[in-house]
């Protein structure tokens, strides 16, 4: 069958984008970053640290508290927080790179390592920068270890005092290890936030899962189908693991097969065939294979091995 027609990039280009949905959890987070940043504002900069396995959201809150400040700033009007991402391998030289994008720097590769710290001091002060946010901050001390780890945080909290720039730092569980290894780091910090992936293990969870999907069904426009039954709900658990963005994937996907389709509406058909193509074998390294949740055949399966009726 010859590609001629474009009609998967078509269909794949009308998906709606992934929205935030701000649960009670996601409250507290974003409550928690005004507070750091409102006593940087008062002169008196401190820090939280934001740790969770992937999937939980971490990323998706700070880019909703940067983007929906940065929107009612007057037009021209730099801003406040900068928001950082760690690099996987974050060298001396690749820090201080990522920082000076972050910061708006033309050309952060440009010049030497003390030219580039130099850069950065500037920008922060001429910036008047107020937080600092660094995502995947575990990558530093996974990659690099304790000591440099170390160094990092002290000159951190050095331009902390100087500036009187908060400091957020998110990740992994790993990240945790940020405050220990460093007494004055930990000292200036106003909490230990943790977030965890969704789930179902009980009804508390089970409930705060199901409005989530509610809601997640209504930004994908999703209204002839219950993402949020009883059924739904075990099935979207079991299938993303609480991994939202897993969900995001398995949902488009489906999205996108019920498009080519021309079915009146989406189904549990178009949903088996996106796990099928996002929870692949080849990526699944678990010993026991998931069974597809949104496969009718396959459904008493899955329901015996989460251990529901």
């Amino acid at each position: 069958m010859q590609n001629s027609k474009r009609e998967h990039f078509e269909a794949a280009s009308q998906l709606p984008q992934r929205q935030f949905i701000e649960m009670e959890h996601c409250t507290d987070i974003l409550n928690e970053l005004d507070y750091v940043h409102g006593r940087a504002v008062a002169g008196e900069p401190c820090g939280v640290v934001i740790s969770g396995p992937t999937g939980s959201g971490k990323s998706s809150i700070l880019k909703y508290y940067k983007t929906t400040w940065d929107d009612k700033l007057p037009a021209g009007e730099p801003s406040p927080i900068v928001y950082i991402r760690t690099p996987s391998k974050p060298s001396e030289i690749l820090m201080l790179e990522s920082e000076l994008k972050a910061l708006g720097d033309p050309a952060p590769r440009k010049g030497t390592s003390n030219s580039k710290r130099e850069r950065k001091e500037a920008l922060i002060k001429n910036l008047h920068c107020k937080v600092f946010i660094y995502d995947d901050f575990q990558h530093v001390i996974e990659y690099r270890g304790t000591v440099v780890a170390r160094q990092l945080l002290d000159e951190l909290k050095n331009i902390s005092e100087e500036y009187g720039v908060s400091l957020v730092f998110t990740g992994i569980t790993t990240v945790e290890i940020g405050g220990l290894i460093n007494e004055q780091i930990n000292s200036r910090f106003s909490s230990l936030r943790r977030l965890k992936v969704m789930s179902v293990e009980n009804d508390d969870e089970f409930n705060y899962f199901q409005e989530f999907l509610e809601d997640f069904s209504m930004t994908k426009g999703i209204t002839n189908f219950d993402m949020a039954s009883e059924n739904s709900v075990h099935r979207f658990a079991y299938a993303c693991g609480g991994d939202l963005r897993i969900l995001n994937h398995i949902t488009n996907k489906a999205l996108h097969y019920f498009k080519l389709s021309k079915d009146k509406k989406i189904a549990l058909e178009h949903f088996a065939s996106a796990f099928d193509d996002v929870i692949s074998e080849e990526w699944d390294d678990i010993k026991v294979r998931k069974v597809n949740p949104f496969d009718t055949d396959k459904w008493t399966t899955v329901k015996r091995r989460i251990g529901i009726k």
